[in-house]
């Protein structure tokens, strides 16, 4: 997941805007509970299960529905549409 969070951060990049700080915490928060599962997972693994099967998957959806189609429409725009929202100056 982190390698695909890099990546989105250089399209941003090459579109020749960058990620808000919005968007970049929502993928820190995902990074993060993961790794809370991974710790978990060598002493209470039903514990960490619960945060793969019923937290991840909500929030990555939330992140995709709203933060992801944002970068997508900045991308397909070629940044013509965010000029105000991620102001490169």
């Amino acid at each position: 997941m982190r390698d695909h969070f890099d990546h989105e951060a250089r399209l941003m990049e090459e579109a020749g805007g960058r990620m808000c700080e919005c968007h970049s915490r929502e993928h820190r928060m995902l990074l993060e509970l993961c790794d809370r599962a991974n710790a978990l997972g060598r002493y209470r693994w039903k514990m960490a299960q619960g945060l793969l099967r019923r937290d991840l998957p909500k929030l990555m959806r939330e992140h995709i529905n709203t933060m992801d189609q944002l970068i997508v429409l900045f991308i397909n725009t070629h940044g013509e549409i965010g000029e105000t929202c991620w102001p490169t100056a």
